[in-house]
């Protein structure tokens, strides 16, 4: 399951051309930079238990509504991993 949300993540981030792209070899982390910003995004996916993961997105850098537009778009290309049931 973690894989497939890191694959996703990776394709978007790639048709966005993020800069700075880093993933952690040691957390299902994500790091990036978006072009023509100075907004700094993370990435981290959370287990919460044997079949559900939580996927937390943080701003670092940079502006809140531009942030909230990323996370929206980010949240439109992967929503076919979005479980909202308990």
């Amino acid at each position: 399951m973690c894989t497939n949300i890191v694959r996703d993540l990776l394709k978007w981030a790639q048709n966005k051309q993020v800069k700075n792209l880093y993933v952690s070899k040691t957390q299902w982390k994500v790091k990036f930079d978006m072009p023509d910003s100075d907004l700094k995004i993370t990435c981290q996916l959370l287990r919460v238990d044997l079949n559900k993961v939580c996927v937390e997105f943080t701003r670092r850098v940079g502006d809140q509504l531009g942030f909230f537009a990323v996370y929206q778009d980010i949240e439109k290309y992967m929503f076919i991993h979005n479980d909202e049931t308990n």
